[in-house]
């Protein structure tokens, strides 16, 4: 039964979007689904995405990226073309607790030794490099 406290509101959805949304939702309805979104979206887990004056809302995080990438000199296409590569390598990897950066074997087998001989990383790397 529906709630009392709400409105109907009449929305123009492309028929074939609409059937690719019913059957992605298997057993839910469009109107439980929205309301979800709905919810999500007052509750600030979705961001507003629009279009202002013809060009799309650029959420701060990828304009914070944008300014770092430019900052490095490289392009956005070099950028994201470096984070494919890295992640098909598995040098780059995302996880449930966040970004990790593999390193080759060598680099842990280093830091174990340095550990053990009680020579700082950093320094053992300076040394190495005055060679």
């Amino acid at each position: 039964m529906p709630k009392l406290n709400t409105t109907v509101k009449a929305v123009r959805i492309d028929n074939d979007k609409l059937a690719e949304i019913e059957s992605r939702l298997g057993g839910q309805t469009f109107n439980a689904w929205f309301n979800e979104i709905i919810d999500k979206f007052l509750g600030g887990s979705v961001k507003k995405s629009i279009v202002n004056e013809g060009k799309p809302v650029i959420p701060n995080e990828l304009e914070e990226i944008e300014g770092m990438v430019a900052f490095s000199g490289l392009t956005m296409k070099q950028f994201w073309d470096d984070i494919a590569y890295k992640l098909n390598e598995g040098v780059l990897m995302f996880t449930s607790t966040g970004t990790e950066v593999a390193c080759e074997p060598w680099v842990e087998e280093m830091k174990d030794v340095c550990k053990d001989k009680g020579i700082p990383v950093e320094k053992a790397v300076q040394m190495v490099m005055k060679l």
